[in-house]
């Protein structure tokens, strides 16, 4: 009879791990798939949200012609600095007068992506975004490169015209 009851036990715990294992070999590939959707939707969303930011101050300077644009808070102001054909180029913090644009055109890149992102009103934690980007500029584009486990993806901005394209660089190519 103990050795019944302990066969049934056995039997029911080899039964559960199969289970366990079989689920986990379903679902699992299954969940990788959804987290790599969810952090390419948040490429995508900031993106957009860079986007918007660099046609606000696009059409800010279709307003008011000038080679600066304000934005930010009066407690954080910022100038951006715009090309002659209203595109933002640079960043020149008001409050402490120093210019990214007299800076390397890495640090440019940088500093215009993290206060345009950073100053965006749909979404002002953006500027505070968990997802580590490389920037660069490649013949006078700034160029930001998302570093993701399997994949990998740039933002490219060209100032002469404004336009920001999203796309996936095969490994070994950034």
């Amino acid at each position: 009879m103990k050795s019944d009851v302990r066969r049934v036990k056995k039997l029911e715990i080899v039964l559960t791990i199969s289970l366990i294992t079989i689920v986990a070999t379903v679902l699992f590939p299954r969940g990788v798939v959804l987290f790599d959707k969810a952090q390419l939707s948040g490429i995508e969303y900031t993106t957009s949200a860079y986007r918007a930011s660099v046609y606000a101050v696009h059409n800010k300077w279709l307003v008011e012609p000038s080679p600066f644009v304000n934005i930010g808070k009066e407690e954080k102001e910022y100038s951006v600095v715009v090309n002659a054909s209203g595109w933002p180029v640079a960043i020149l913090d008001t409050a402490k007068l120093e210019s990214s644009y007299m800076s390397t055109p890495q640090l440019q890149c940088e500093r215009l992506w993290q206060v345009l992102l950073a100053n965006n009103s749909s979404n002002e934690k953006e500027g505070k975004q968990k997802i580590k980007v490389r920037s660069k500029r490649v013949d006078g584009k700034c160029e930001y490169v998302y570093l993701l486990l399997d994949e990998t993806y740039s933002v490219i901005y060209e100032p002469l015209d404004g336009s920001i394209n999203l796309k996936n660089i095969p490994i070994g190519k950034t």
